[in-house]
């Protein structure tokens, strides 16, 4: 028999659990290890696993055979199922392991069930024998969570993702490393594959100029494919909130000076625009990702100095390190010490203490510079560290030890005991503001049953201490705010919230706060918090308004501080990480594990909550400081979400006004912006030349100040056209743009009702009136005529007209659809189907020879001669916008925007189906589309309730997103939106320059600030 074995299944003979069995033993003994990994722990390969049904010799006596390898496997790997329960065998084999090996070297592997239920109780708490201050052993049980793998998951997920886990724990490295190594290995492999293809066609070079060109436009293919790779990494570490590795891995997907042959992809563009915040207005707060401050392993705490300049942290390994938040440079790491790290305090003088098992550290917190250290005291039961506020650090031990250190220089100053009864230590403490009192908690170390809770109170000035007993349970939060103790108690047989694995068990917490007076513990008042989820971090808060906040789990609760009396609770909907008092809006804010930013909000007179999502998921806490420090769960870098964080290269309109970018109604042509509001009784309008980008001043339009009942029809000739119903009239207002001169003209009267129906095409006045017998009629004007020639068009009821000036027609849709061409003087009915609706969006190609219509059900397709040639249904979405137009590479096309973000792409002529893009901008409202494609650039602006998508028709990738954004200026390049200036809080009209694939990475190195890929980083992701 084999005497030694990697691994040994254990798991009930059942069909489930012998199917997971078997797929295990396989895989892992056929699982690749990389290279690196294998010449670091020197295990080339798993090479033998014992499963029973395998390994069994022919032998009557199995239980000699087991034992024999189980004490020769180095792991037992524990299939867990709803089988599991039912076998004996499993349990024993599990005691057998046991009495050789650590419960370390046991793996469990979830088949079916939750794993509270599937797990053995066996694995679930672990015996541990601790000597006391007597020199007595004693043993206790205490929780241990198992290495697990999740194999109810799919069966390539399961294998790919958590196979894994028992791999690392097998060959003994960790789990990151060795999913980091294997990604390595397929890109290496995929790129030695196209590197080997690269050499065999340089061999036949000489030979054959046509598979020289192959090679090489298959090698620029291989850079495309990196590079698309690259940019899809980046945007997930972007949503992760990592902007600066999403930075690093863009400008990786694109030409470097080492990198000159990798070509441009429209993903890498985007991807670069994305992270480096290309084309962000300042609008709102402007939460968003803008620094990461990375340490080697998990991060177990942070710490921001008093003055907000110092950002300070350490990780599992007793690393610790500074942070200038200013220039995000570190300016400390210290990774000597041996002993792990238990407390780090900014103090009042700008120095960062640091508690470790065996010292008392003190660095300058702007330099990094270690100024003094203490470890000469035995540390390793010392657990608080305080700044007292008379320049003194307190270090206090379990047995009630409290050393007074000076804080300039590290010297011992005094040192005193607190006494404390017999078998108890100093559980948790926390010291008054003023720095004179202390209070603490108490922890019976005898006994593990449920203890009465004890909250003491040590005033250091004469030694005095007052003490209060509370019901058996523990205390689990304490602080000192608005001159009383606030503390939190849990009974001992409540029944808690609890995570284990991906288990949740939620219950209604209950929590008792009480208030305190100090110097007597004489109880003020007493009530009970309730809660239902999951407990993560809990604690008090200052309102500064004679109220005090605590929170803990999903909710928060408040009470007036002298009465006890409940004046608001809140169900924050999920797990809390962080709450702060906002002294600006003068209300707490809080911060939730899924990574929403919550505050109070009072809409229609009616209280609520303000959720928004700025974080990112798995939150463990959040401090809030010039923007939002935050630490997931097993992170080993600290996320910075800042505010105000925009494109700084922003600029406004010179001598700009106020713009609501949702109150101003505005028209924008090829050489102007005018923007309208209401003064007084009265509409007017401003003026902006976005040539010169300059405001040249306000025009009144109307003495009536709604817009809802005014149409602008455009610009002729340096006068204005706008039509407008006026007590039931129609007028058409004219206004000299170069004198401000206001004419109107009575075009109709009669009832009007909504916008009017009024457009220029060229030099002709488009629009819809009523004759005196009241039919419709559709009247062209020509505007170029000083004799103001008319010609009428009798069109029955029109629902809207849509003008096309560069083929010079307008489409009529309403009772009876017709094309009318306003140069000619000639009209078309245009025949529709039965089933079709009312047209409601419409769009000719560039020559006119195709035109598309859509009643939102179906799009229709006709040719030149206005023959019916395709149809295309919508499929229930909801359509925005139809535009026809010549791409060249693939000739006529159609596109249609939906209200959901797709842009569906067809051939013009035929309506066959082409592709699909998703953009960014969305809305639930179908309206306020434009549409226009720039040949020279090739570039398609979507601009959709003020959201504007720029897609690259070359690949049909949206390349960029820009909110508030009024259009795109042709003669300039430039997009013209709504935004503030970080020194004003009033929106004004701006805009972005067009830019470059080049000023992008301009735009991205100075933000990065010199920081480059680490040399693990490149490698993990193929990067030479």
């Amino acid at each position: 028999m084999i005497k030694h074995f990697n691994a040994f299944i254990s798991y009930k003979h059942a069909e489930l659990d012998n199917k997971i069995a078997e797929a295990i033993v396989r895989d892992l003994e056929h699982f690749h290890i990389p290279g690196k990994i294998r010449k670091s722990t020197g295990i080339k390969k798993i090479e033998r696993v014992f499963r029973d049904k395998d390994e069994l010799p022919i032998t009557s006596d199995l239980n000699e055979t087991i034992t024999q390898a189980l004490e020769n496997s180095d792991y037992l790997i524990v299939i867990c199922s709803t089988n599991t329960k039912k076998s004996t065998w499993v349990e024993r084999e599990i005691d057998t392991f046991l009495k050789n090996h650590s419960i370390n070297n046991i793996l469990t592997v979830l088949a079916d069930g939750e794993p509270y239920d599937v797990i053995p109780k066996r694995l679930l708490s672990y015996e541990k024998k601790f000597t006391d201050e007597k020199g007595e052993t004693h043993t206790e049980q205490v929780p241990y969570e198992p290495l697990s793998c999740d194999f109810r998951l799919p069966k390539r997920k399961a294998r790919t993702e958590e196979l894994p886990r028992l791999v690392a724990a097998i060959i003994g490295c960790s789990y990151d490393e060795l999913i980091n190594r294997q990604r390595q290995y397929k890109l290496r492999r995929m790129m030695t594959f196209f590197s080997l293809a690269l050499a065999l066609a340089i061999g036949f070079a000489g030979y054959m100029l046509y598979s020289n060109t192959l090679i090489h436009k298959n090698y620029i293919e291989s850079l495309k494919n990196q590079s698309r790779y690259l940019a899809n990494e980046s945007g997930k570490k972007l949503d992760e909130g990592n902007r600066i590795e999403a930075m690093e891995l863009a400008l990786a997907a694109l030409p470097g000076d080492s990198d000159k042959d990798r070509p441009v992809t429209a993903e890498a563009e985007k991807a670069l625009t994305k992270a480096s915040m290309a084309y962000v207005t300042l609008q709102g707060t402007n939460v968003s990702a803008a620094w990461n401050y990375d340490m080697p392993n998990t991060i177990l705490d942070f710490d921001i100095s008093k003055d907000k300049s110092y950002l300070a942290a350490y990780d599992n390994k007793s690393n610790i390190a500074i942070w200038d938040i200013a220039t995000h440079k570190q300016i400390l790491f210290d990774d000597e010490a041996e002993s792990h790290v238990k407390k780090m305090v900014f103090t009042e003088d700008g120095k960062l203490l640091v508690l470790r098992g065996d010292s008392i550290t003190a660095y300058d917190e702007k330099t990094g510079e270690k100024l003094w250290q203490d470890g000469e005291l035995e540390l390793y039961n010392a657990q608080h560290l305080f700044e007292a506020k008379t320049g003194n650090a307190l270090l206090i031990d379990i047995d009630g030890t409290v050393h007074k250190y000076r804080i300039s220089d590290g010297k011992e100053t005094e040192s005193f005991s607190i006494s404390l009864e017999e078998d108890y230590v100093i559980d948790d403490c926390v010291i008054s503001e003023d720095g004179k009192r202390l209070a603490f908690t108490t922890y019976n170390i005898t006994s593990a049953d449920d203890q009465e809770s004890c909250l003491y109170e040590y005033n250091m000035d004469n030694g005095e201490m007052a003490s209060v007993t509370l019901p058996a349970g523990h205390i689990e939060d304490m602080a000192y705010r608005d001159k009383y103790l606030f503390v939190s108690h849990v009974k001992g047989d409540e029944e808690k919230s609890v995570r284990l694995f991906q288990y949740h068990f939620v219950t209604k917490d209950t929590t008792d706060v009480y208030c305190f007076v100090p110097g007597t513990l004489e109880q003020k008042w007493m009530d009970t918090h309730y809660c239902t989820d999951i407990s993560i971090k809990s604690g008090f808060v200052d309102l500064m308004n004679g109220n005090i906040l605590y929170y803990k789990g999903n909710t928060e609760s408040e009470w007036n501080v002298e009465t006890g009396e409940l004046t608001d609770s809140y169900d924050i909907n999920d797990s809390i990480v962080s709450a702060m008092f906002n002294p600006e809006i003068k209300e707490p804010v809080f911060v939730s594990s899924e990574g929403y930013a919550v505050s109070k909000i009072e809409l229609n007179g009616k209280k609520g909550l303000n959720e928004t999502k700025y974080f990112t998921d798995d939150l463990i806490k959040a401090y809030g400081s010039r923007g939002y420090y935050t630490l997931c769960y097993d992170s080993n870098q600290i996320i910075y979400y800042g505010v105000s964080v925009c494109d700084e290269e922003w600029t406004p309109f010179e001598g700009g006004t106020t713009f609501n970018m949702s109150g101003n109604a505005y028209y924008m042509n090829d050489d102007m912006l005018f923007v309208f509001y209401p003064e007084g009784d009265c509409l007017v309008m401003d003026k902006y030349d976005l040539a010169s980008k300059k405001y040249l001043g306000k025009s009144k339009v109307s003495n009536a100040a709604e817009t809802f009942n005014k149409s602008v029809a455009g610009v002729y000739d340096n006068t204005m056209y706008i039509g407008e119903y006026l007590d039931s009239s129609f007028y058409l207002t004219k206004i000299d743009l170069a004198t401000d001169k206001v004419e109107q003209e009575l075009l109709g009267e009669g009832l009007y009702i909504g916008a009017p129906k009024c457009e220029l095409v060229g030099d002709k006045l488009v629009y819809v009136n009523k004759k005196d017998n009241g039919d419709w009629i559709l009247i062209v004007r020509d505007l170029s005529d000083n004799a103001m020639k008319e010609t009428e068009y009798p069109c029955g009821q029109i629902s809207d007209i849509y003008p096309f000036s560069e083929q010079g027609l307008v489409y009529v849709a309403g009772e009876n659809d017709m094309i009318v061409d306003v140069n000619n003087n000639e009209s078309i009915k245009v025949e529709l189907p039965d089933e079709y609706g009312e047209t409601e969006e419409v769009s000719f190609d560039d020559t006119a020879k195709a035109i598309a219509i859509s009643d939102t059900k179906k799009i229709l397709i006709y040719d030149k001669d206005r023959k019916l040639t395709g149809e295309i249904p919508c499929e229930n979405q909801n359509l925005s916008a139809v535009y026809c137009f010549d791409n060249g590479n693939e000739g006529g096309i159609l596109v249609a925007f939906y209200s959901d973000g797709s842009l569906y792409r067809y051939n013009s002529s035929t309506g066959e189906f082409i592709g699909k893009t998703d953009l960014s901008s969305n809305s639930l409202s179908a309206s306020n589309t434009t549409i226009e494609y720039d040949e020279s650039l090739q570039l398609l602006y979507v601009c959709h309730s003020g959201q504007m998508s720029i897609v690259q028709t070359s690949s049909w990738v949206e390349t960029a997103y820009i909110s508030d954004c009024l259009g795109h200026h042709e003669a300039t390049d430039t997009y013209i939106t709504c935004g503030y200036e970080k020194t004003s809080a009033e929106a004004k009209i701006g805009f972005f320059r067009h830019y470059t694939v080049e000023e992008l990475i301009r735009k991205t190195k100075d933000i990065l600030q010199g920081m480059e890929m680490s040399k693990d980083e490149k490698t993990i992701y193929g990067i030479e």
